[in-house]
């Protein structure tokens, strides 16, 4: 099967291996589809932050990077780890470590194709971040920025959890 994008998993040391279960599901019903593993450890920047304030909706929580749930962040920095390394696909679909595949997903292939029919650089659930297809060679998610945004000036992260103010390309709920 031919796929017009890559996966990758985000995640942290503790999600390991629900993070290569996943990797398993996705490659035993999508052979040939490349699948990477992006863990927070690789990240040395924003580890930096470990105990740093940022606001998410009206609470000021502190990010500790010993939780189970500190990956969250590592999803918007996927596409720039994608294009640094120069891998082959424009789209990757980003998902969280306990998203498992039960099919075949070359039907996403159709959805790619509409979303840069209607210029539209992200296509999710909803407006929800937890797995999503971007086009990295339209995204500005870098580690700096997120860094900048979220822990300097203290932006609410929120607006990145559920992808404010991008134009999104919704997934139907079938794919849930």
């Amino acid at each position: 099967m031919n796929y017009n994008f890559s996966v990758y998993l985000h995640t942290n040391q503790m999600n390991d291996i629900p993070a290569k279960v996943a990797k398993y599901s996705f490659q035993k019903h999508n052979p040939g589809l490349e699948i990477y593993i992006e863990y927070l450890e690789s990240h040395p920047n924003l580890l930096e932050h470990h105990n740093a304030t940022f606001f998410r909706g009206n609470s000021q929580l502190s990010w500790d990077t010993s939780k189970h749930q500190s990956f969250f962040p590592i999803r918007f920095l996927c596409g720039e780890s994608h294009l640094n390394a120069n891998r082959n696909h424009k789209w990757i679909l980003v998902i969280d470590p306990d998203v498992f595949c039960l099919k075949d997903l070359s039907i996403f292939n159709s959805y790619i194709e509409r979303a840069e029919n209607e210029n539209k650089s992200i296509i999710a659930w909803g407006k929800n971040s937890s797995v999503m297809l971007i086009n990295t060679k339209e995204s500005s998610w870098t580690e700096a920025s997120l860094i900048q945004k979220v822990f300097i000036e203290k932006q609410d992260f929120n607006n990145w959890m559920f992808l404010q103010p991008y134009s999104v390309l919704e997934l139907p709920k079938k794919f849930n």
